[in-house]
């Protein structure tokens, strides 16, 4: 039953994201993604997975700067020595570093164009989805599966798109 309710804390963190994206009102989005955040966060602790909390937690601090900031790559500098405190202070083997090197990425990503960030985000969901098979996050695997479909199909649609203007201009 425990095992129930700790997937079902991550399920319904995952709603609450899903949900944001469908908001109009910056004030909405936030709200709904810092619950998302905060019901994520309890969901790692409960699973034990501490590196997955700490990077959650500040995660929803940085992306609400980066929201309200027009120098990302400052903020990104500026976070990279957080990265690397969360991943000592928690190092308990390989996996526990992934956190960390994960949001990394997704934060340079999210300093370039849009193509950088969807390459960027494969990256980072894909090391995000190794850290929740590991630590047996499903709803974070799930969270992982739906981001790395949607950036390739994001992908996929540029590519098509390239190729249409090179048969145009031929």
């Amino acid at each position: 039953m425990e095992a129930f309710i700790i997937q079902l804390i991550g399920f319904i963190a995952w709603l609450f994201l899903v949900a944001s994206y469908w908001r109009k009102k910056e004030n909405d989005v936030l709200l709904l993604q810092v619950i998302s955040c905060v019901l994520f966060a309890l969901h790692y602790y409960l699973l034990g997975a501490m590196s997955g909390l700490y990077v959650v937690l500040f995660e929803t601090v940085r992306d609400f700067s980066y929201y309200k900031s027009d120098d990302d790559i400052h903020l990104f500098y500026y976070s990279i020595p957080i990265y690397i405190l969360i991943a000592i202070f928690n190092y308990d083997g390989i996996m526990s570093i992934l956190p960390s090197l994960a949001s990394m990425i997704d934060g340079l990503s999210l300093t370039g164009k849009k193509k950088f960030m969807v390459i960027g985000g494969l990256v980072s969901y894909t090391v995000w989805f190794i850290y929740d098979f590991l630590c047996g996050s499903y709803a974070g695997m799930l969270t992982d599966l739906i981001l790395l479909v949607s950036n390739i199909l994001v992908l996929l649609t540029a590519c098509k798109e390239r190729i249409k203007r090179r048969k145009k201009s031929s």
